[in-house]
């Protein structure tokens, strides 16, 4: 979400109604981007497909 103060024209952008320059919402962010990357550290084999 996008919040935007049309009196002094500064943006503020909301992920679960928190402000992202909040410490504990970067620190969620960069768990769960931590998180997703583990998916990638052992990569799939891909095998031909049988026919």
């Amino acid at each position: 979400m996008i919040l935007e103060n049309l009196n002094t024209e500064k943006t503020t952008y909301v992920i679960d109604g928190k402000d992202v320059n909040n410490k504990e919402v970067k620190d969620e962010y960069n768990r769960k981007e931590r998180e997703a990357l583990k998916n990638f550290e052992n990569p799939i084999e891909l095998t031909p497909e049988c026919k």
